[in-house]
C-alpha cells in the first residue's frame, strides 16, 4: 500500500545470435541486467536486483521445421543500507504465457496469511518447448514449462517448482508470430 520512488541505474548485456528475433529456428539469446537502486539516484529504497536467462534454439532437422526451444531465467533481488525489504514493484512473480504458462499471470508467488501474492527475492523459470509448422501460416508448440518464486534463500527448494504442458497455436506474420 502506498507509492515509493526508485531511482536506479540498470546496465544490459544481451549477445544475440539468433536467426530470426521475431520467429527464430536456431541459435541463441543470452541476457544479463543488474539493477542497483541508491539514495544517490534519488531512490526512497536501497536494493540490487540481477536477471539472467539464456535461450536456445535448436532444429531438430535441416529444414529447419522442427525446433526445439529451450529457455533458462532466474533473478535475485536483496535490499541494503537502510532499506530492510525490496519493493513490490521490484520483486519477482511467474505465471502467464510468457513465464509458467497454465498459470494465471504473477500467480506463482509467496503468499501473505491472506492469500495474497506478495513476490519474491528469488525466481527460477525453465521451458522446453518442441515448435512445428502447420497449414496456412499456423505454427503448433507442444511446451513444458516449470518455475518458482521463493522469499528468501532459506525457502530454495528446486524440487518446488510449480510445472504446466500443454499445447500452443501461433500464426506467423511478417512482424512475428500472433500466439
Amino acid at each position: 500500500v502506498g507509492t515509493v520512488r526508485i531511482g536506479a541505474l540498470r546496465p544490459v548485456v544481451v549477445w544475440d545470435r539468433r536467426d530470426d528475433p521475431f520467429n527464430p529456428t536456431r541459435g541463441f539469446l543470452n541476457t544479463l541486467s543488474v539493477e542497483v537502486a541508491n539514495q544517490a539516484f534519488l531512490s526512497e529504497s536501497e536494493f540490487v536486483r540481477v536477471i539472467a536467462g539464456t535461450s536456445w534454439y535448436l532444429p531438430l532437422e535441416r529444414t529447419r521445421r522442427l525446433v526445439i526451444a529451450l529457455s533458462l531465467r532466474g533473478g535475485y533481488a536483496a535490499s541494503y543500507g537502510a532499506s530492510t525489504e525490496v519493493p513490490l514493484i521490484r520483486r519477482f512473480f511467474l505465471g502467464g504465457a510468457n513465464s509458467v504458462r497454465g498459470f494465471d499471470l504473477d500467480s506463482i508467488s509467496p503468499k501473505a496469511p491472506d492469500g495474497t501474492e506478495t513476490g519474491g527475492n528469488i525466481s527460477i523459470n525453465e521451458n522446453v518447448e518442441l515448435r512445428y509448422p502447420l497449414p496456412f501460416g499456423f505454427a503448433g508448440a507442444l511446451f513444458f514449462d516449470a518455475g518458482q518464486v521463493w522469499l528468501d534463500e532459506t525457502d530454495v527448494d528446486l524440487g518446488d517448482q510449480r510445472t504446466s504442458v500443454g499445447l500452443g497455436l501461433r500464426y506467423v506474420t511478417p512482424v512475428g508470430p500472433i500466439r
